[in-house]
């Protein structure tokens, strides 16, 4: 009788620890399945909070770099600022753009929603390490209330996402003349008594130990000079500043520029003679303008299928705005740019469009001997970019009072005459932008 007691009593208590036990691991099991779904749908509202943060920090910046990136009533310097559950729109500031962007992109204030914007000059406090003209920080912020972990005594969690779009320097900033070649002697030179002045850089990649050579009485005098190899100086050539010798190669601004495609000839062996305006087109066999020529080019591209251009005629007036000279050859003879000092010029390349700033474009596959050459002279402009990234370039250069918003992208450049450049402060004549928005944190 006793043992059966005992009995009872051992088989009661088993009981009593199974049910604790089974009472312990459905709690353990759902406070497991809470953080599951909890940190997946936490997971989710940190993805719609970032993009937020994103699209609103590069919005409100961008708006700045349109505006001229200084504190004012349209660009805003200031510490944090919540968004307003419906923000004004269309913008007035740069805020605006700022918290409009953040609820499009899924993060509308809320009572438990938030976005604060702050905005400055210099180094972005998210961010020390990066010198910017203007910054905006955007931090979006959200309290999530939780389902299962409340069983774990956890009632809410708190997510947060920032982003910082400031305005920095472009892959190009400063630069009017890119010499791309890596190992050419001389792959910069410059010669005779010629003036070159300009308020942008030089970049030369060879590393040559005379990657840049200035001789004679040359004068060269530009806002910085970067030499991958080294600079020879020689005669009474004056160079300022001193060239920076042993830089980092750069890169090429339009290495992404896609070639145009092109179908057939629409015309053939084109010699223009007198009043005549040309059309966009491939010209098959190139186009040679005749001497005493008044040649209009239509806004469009211009495909060289062989042949070039050719101006060699001291008489010969060229016109043309948004136009783009994409010299190439395919079944036809390779011929080079070649336009004569004496001609009369005045081209400009689009300013919107894929080639944007683009006025002469040498395919890249071209690595003809042919050089190109640019004549110059105080009657020839021209506005945009010369992109030869494998060709040769003798540019003889305008004059000293007439300032050309012109870049020069060469495989190697001789430069003789005198020659005045000015840096593209927006980017819309050259397609090289000084800045850019980024995010930076």
């Amino acid at each position: 009788m006793l043992n059966s007691s005992r009995e009872h009593a051992r088989r009661a208590g088993e009981r009593g620890q199974a049910a604790l036990m089974v009472t312990f691991g459905t709690v353990f099991l759902f406070g497991v399945l809470g953080l599951v779904m909890d940190v997946g749908y936490g997971y989710y509202i940190k993805q719609v909070a970032q993009a937020s943060a994103d699209s609103a920090a590069l919005a409100g910046a961008m708006m700045a770099q349109s505006s001229g990136a200084t504190c004012g009533t349209t660009s805003l310097c200031q510490a944090d600022t919540a968004c307003a559950a419906d923000p004004v729109n269309p913008p007035v500031t740069n805020f605006d753009a700022a918290c409009l962007y953040a609820k499009v992109n899924g993060f509308s204030t809320t009572a438990n929603r938030r976005t604060i914007i702050s905005a400055g000059t210099d180094r972005p406090p998210s961010n020390s390490g990066v010198t910017t003209s203007y910054w905006l920080t955007s931090t979006a912020t959200q309290d999530m209330p939780l389902s299962f972990l409340r069983v774990l005594g956890f009632n809410t969690a708190t997510i947060t996402a920032q982003a910082t779009g400031g305005i920095v320097p472009s892959v190009g900033a400063g630069g009017c003349i890119w010499v791309l070649d890596k190992t050419l002697n001389s792959a910069f030179n410059e010669g005779g008594s010629g003036h070159v002045q300009a308020n942008c850089g030089i970049f030369v990649n060879s590393v040559s130990t005379s990657a840049l050579n200035v001789q004679g009485s040359a004068i060269l005098n530009v806002s910085a000079m970067k030499v991958v190899g080294g600079a020879i100086l020689s005669n009474n050539a004056t160079v300022s500043p001193i060239p920076i010798t042993g830089a980092s190669a750069v890169d090429d601004p339009f290495a992404k520029l896609p070639a145009p495609s092109f179908g057939g000839c629409d015309y053939m062996n084109a010699q223009p003679h007198g009043t005549v305006t040309l059309s966009p087109g491939v010209y098959c066999g190139g186009i040679k303008v005749s001497a005493g020529s008044t040649i209009t080019f239509e806004s469009g591209l211009y495909v060289l299928n062989g042949g070039g251009m050719m101006v060699s005629s001291n008489n010969a007036t060229l016109t043309g705005s948004g136009v783009t000279f994409y010299n190439t050859s395919s079944g036809y003879t390779f011929g080079s740019i070649a336009i004569t000092g004496g001609a009369t010029v005045d081209l400009s390349a689009p300013r919107s469009g894929t080639y944007k700033g683009v006025l002469f474009f040498q395919d890249r596959s071209i690595t003809s001997s042919a050089t190109n050459s640019i004549g110059g002279g105080a009657n020839q402009t021209y506005t945009g970019s010369l992109y030869m990234p494998t060709g040769s370039l003798n540019y003889v250069g305008g004059s000293q009072t007439n300032a050309l918003t012109t870049v020069l992208i060469v495989n190697n450049l001789n430069i003789s005459g005198d020659a005045y450049l000015q840096r593209d402060e927006t980017g819309d004549l050259t397609g090289i932008p000084q800045t850019v928005v980024a995010l930076v944190q």
